[in-house]
């Protein structure tokens, strides 16, 4: 018998030595203080940042296999501080299993059926932890699917789902080359289920091919199928290769893409847009742990299946424990370890480290650097270090350190006090084309063309490339190692002085010439200029850079000095402004992976804002500052050691993710549900200022919760004045009118809805995909004294509890309705609300027309093509089928009590739209 009439089956493992272990027998899970607390996400007070989680649970420990110091242990030495825990629940019918960073796959051999050459349909049931994760790229945020696709020369096909949020087919007609068609956005939150299906025509009639891209809703691989976007057509016909590869299901194995956590239930292949079934595996008919079956294709075929990746268990909780108390009781007859393992949170939390600056991250990170000297030092250095292993400190003389701070990519950089001199030292490598670079700032050019840099060469022709630069020119020279000029040229130095700049140095060689490069660019601009000449022979290799400055170099300001072992690089680019413009999910994705943390971003990065310059601070501070300028929700990730951001977008217009009948049989909600009406997160008065710069202000004056004196408002008091980091000074004001927006949603809020599971268990695929940002409603019929209107809440975070027979989940929630904003052309979402309207006349409480008087702005259209629409007067929802009249006030036809309530209506009444347009940050 299923729970709860058996008992719940829970797994708890360990990571032993490398492994998951299962201990679950050894947790107690008998109910009461027996059981399994896990703490999730945003409390119901609010925020962008999620408390760190946190999942309690006791351990048996008689045997003394929890005691971390105990020799008799079987985990003795790996019981150590932040050993992870993940905590499942297995219940319903099973699925193709990918858990994040797993291999797990489903394939069967090639077989005659399944050598598709003319047109395809491919059709997958899946659940993605995230549907387009902008923390990925081309090879880490895309998802496979399925596929018939090896490594090259035995390419057929595959279907993928992209970091951007979209359907990708891959097919060749070689085996090699590979084509691609891509669908539009398929914009789905993440957790939820969707049926995708691609097909290929590969001779449409009119001398192309045609891909189409279809999802739907319903379960399974039958439809019915919702076209995503515009067909994909390009000349001229094209084929698929018929190759040897096997037909594989979750990761394929030859391709180098991020495996990121996905669930398979079914898959099906035809032969054909419509056509003979080749391959159908149903997962969800399989046992769970099963190896191996046949599908119920016409010809059946056989699948082989990753051990343990048909599985039915639903992960709850990733964690670290740091601590292992023994308690026993007055006898010591029973001995118990209490533990609580932590979200990620608590370790970011934990740091104070500062992250070092863009440039020096980006620099000091790549693989192809010779050298590197970041000049960062402190004002009593002598001497600039270098991060990388085996390069000598920079020696100088005449530098006064730390006596710039103005360039945001860098901590403070020197400033010469001439005489000055710089001798850097690369160590060894093979003689070739190389590029040197540094970042400068030089407020008055010299008089006269005047060295500024200097590269010494070994292995080649020339021994020495000179940068010169005056009101004059600026100069290339390279000299023999005689001292002799061999080659010579002179630019223009346009711009040198505008500000901090980019000078590069480079060579590129071909057919025994060695061009040399003397180029710069001011940084945060779009022009660069350069200086070229040309000499016979090899470059060599560069051995030292050197500076000798006087007088005429005494306001340059000097960082950055890097040695590449080629050309064409360019490392610096955007690092020098501190990556100031770029969007919320990219900074959120970058700055993850230089930290190596794990990081999920459900956003489309066009939709996040553009943010400002990175600051230097804690890894946790730096993303929460991206978090925050989005507006959108820092967590973390459930199916990982990780963190995953919901971009604000994110969280527009999404379905429920479950929908709780406040009366049903049998009833899963719990008391206590109370309706709060508190002034909690009530801001009728916002300030946005950006950081270093302007501000935008968004007042509320009318409404209930206005600025306006009781009763018509609150009154003032409810105001706010934040910083966040925006790239430009135009967004603040955008972003004092959402928050205003946010802050005074006259709804009231539940921070707390309770179910139990166990009383309904068909609710449990539904509810445990709930997570940070989900959606969820409870549907009238509801308490009279309640609004009529179903409770449409954001689950910001939640509390669960788990034992042998009861699994209960405890949301904390705000409203949703703002969220609910503005989509071009959509019959409910599309409207804007009117100017001003009224009832004309009263009527009754049956009355099937009605008088709308218009009091500003245009009168309501005549056209029958505008209707129905819904209308809200007096707390009832009409929907208005008809309006006629040209002059105010106009005859509307009418159905009454649409949300149930009954009442007559009085002239006067305001009249709004239902669902009224809101525009989107």
């Amino acid at each position: 018998m299923p729970f709860p009439q058996t008992k719940l089956p829970i797994t708890v493992e360990l990571q032993i030595n490398g492994a998951w272990t299962d201990i679950s027998g050894d947790v107690r899970t008998q109910g009461g203080t027996d059981a399994i607390l896990i703490k999730r996400g945003v409390s119901a007070s609010g925020g962008t940042v999620a408390e760190e989680g946190s999942c309690s649970m006791t351990l048996d420990n008689n045997a003394g296999a929890y005691s971390n110091r105990n020799p008799m242990s079987p985990y003795y030495g790996f019981l150590g501080r932040n050993t992870p825990l993940r905590v499942g629940v297995a219940y319903g019918t099973p699925w193709l299993d990918v858990p994040y960073g797993s291999t797990n796959r489903a394939t069967t051999p090639d077989a005659s059926v399944l050598d598709i050459t003319g047109d395809l349909d491919v059709r997958v049931d899946a659940e993605l932890a995230t549907w387009g994760d902008a923390a990925g790229n081309d090879t880490t945020g895309t998802v496979e699917l399925v596929g018939k696709y090896n490594t090259a020369g035995q390419r057929s096909w595959r279907l993928l789902f992209t970091e951007t949020g979209s359907l990708r087919l891959n097919w060749s007609t070689d085996g090699s080359v590979v084509f691609f068609a891509d669908s539009d956005v398929i914009d789905v939150p993440p957790g939820v289920r969707l049926s995708v299906r691609a097909t290929l025509d590969v001779n449409n009639g009119s001398g192309g091919y045609t891909a189409t891209f279809y999802t739907s809703t319903t379960p399974g691989t039958a439809g019915p199928w919702v076209q995503s976007g515009r067909a994909f057509s390009v000349s001229p016909t094209t084929n698929i290769f018929n190759s040897t590869a096997a037909l594989e299901i979750g990761d394929l194995s030859s391709l180098g893409f991020g495996n990121l956590a996905r669930k398979i239930y079914s898959v099906e292949v035809r032969n054909g847009i419509g056509g003979t079934i080749v391959a159908n595996p149903n997962f969800e008919s399989q046992t769970v742990g099963a190896t191996s079956f046949a599908d119920t294709a016409p010809s059946p075929r056989t699948w082989t299946v990753t051990v343990g990746a048909i599985s039915n268990r639903f992960l709850r909780f990733v964690g670290e424990v740091s601590e292992w108390p023994p308690q026993w009781d007055t006898g010591g007859m029973d001995v118990t370890t209490p533990i609580v393992a932590s979200g990620i949170l608590q370790r970011y939390g934990q740091s104070k480290t500062v992250l070092q600056s863009t440039l020096r991250r980006r620099i000091a990170a790549l693989a192809t650097l010779n050298a590197y000297w970041p000049m960062e030092e402190g004002a009593d250095a002598t001497q600039a270090s270098s991060p990388i292993a085996g390069v000598q400190p920079m020696q100088v003389t005449g530098f006064t350190w730390a006596a710039d701070s103005s360039l945001a990519g860098s901590a403070p950089l020197p400033q010469l006090a001439p005489p000055s001199t710089m001798t850097a030292r690369t160590p060894g490598s093979l003689p070739g084309d190389w590029h040197v670079e540094c970042v400068y700032k030089l407020d008055t050019l010299p008089a006269s063309p005047t060295l500024m840099l200097q590269a010494n060469l070994s292995a080649g022709t020339a021994a020495t490339i000179q940068f010169l630069i005056g009101v004059a020119a600026a100069r290339i020279t390279v000299l023999d190692s005689t001292g002799a000029t061999i080659a010579s040229a002179d630019f223009a130095p346009n711009n040198f002085t505008d500000g901090w700049g980019r000078l590069q140095l480079w060579t590129s060689t071909s057919s025994g010439t060695v061009t040399v490069f003397g180029r710069w660019l001011v940084i945060g601009a779009p022009q660069a200029w350069f200086v070229t000449t040309a000499f016979a022979g090899s470059p060599g290799r560069v051995a030292t850079v050197l500076g000798t400055w006087g007088s005429a170099f005494a306001d340059l300001r000097l960082g950055h000095l890097a040695v590449f072992p080629e050309t064409g690089v360019s490392p610096y680019d955007n690092a020098d402004i501190a990556f100031d413009g770029e969007t919320a999910a990219a900074r959120l994705a970058r700055v993850a992976t230089e930290q190596g943390a794990r990081m999920s971003v459900a956003a489309y990065a066009a939709d996040t804002e553009l943010v400002g310059a990175q600051a230097m601070d804690t890894f946790l501070s730096v993303v929460t500052s991206a978090a925050q300028a989005d507006e959108g929700m820092l967590c973390e990730a459930r199916e990982f050691l990780g963190l995953r951001y919901r971009g604000r977008a994110s969280l527009y217009d999404q379905p429920s993710a479950l929908d709780l009948p406040y009366v049903a049989t049998p009833q899963a909600l719990m008391v206590p549900l109370r309706p709060v009406d508190d002034l909690q997160g009530v801001r009728n008065d916002s300030t946005v200022t950006r950081l270093d710069g302007s501000s935008g202000r968004s007042v509320i004056a009318t409404g209930p919760l206005s600025t306006q004196d009781p009763p018509a408002g609150i009154g003032t008091g409810y105001d706010e004045d934040v910083t966040l980091n925006l790239h430009t000074d135009g967004q603040a004001a955008l972003h004092a009118g959402w928050r205003t927006h946010l802050g005074t949603w006259d709804e009231a809020r539940f921070p707390e809805v309770n179910i139990s599971l166990e009383k309904n268990p068909a609710l449990i695929p539904a509810a445990v995909r709930i997570d940070t940002g989900s959606r969820i409603r409870i549907t009238p019929p509801l308490l009279k004294q309640l609004p009529p209107d179903p409770i449409d809440q954001l689950v910001l975070g939640y509390e669960e509890n788990i034992s042998q027979f009861s699994w209960r989940l405890a949301f904390a929630c705000q409203p949703y309705g703002p969220y609910r904003v503005a989509v071009a052309d959509d019959a409910v979402l599309g409207r804007a609300d009117t100017d001003g309207s009224q009832l004309g006349a009263s009527i009754t409480s049956t009355a099937t027309s009605m008088q709308i008087a218009t009091t500003s702005g245009p009168l309501w259209d005549t056209d029958p093509a505008q209707y129905p629409v819904d209308i809200r007067m007096g707390g009832e929802t009409i929907t208005v089928t008809g309006v006629t009249g040209s002059s105010s006030p106009q005859t509307a036809t009418v159905t009454r009590s649409v949300n149930s309530v009954v009442k007559a209506q009085t002239a006067g009444t305001a009249i709004t739209v239902a669902t009224a347009a809101i525009a989107a940050l």
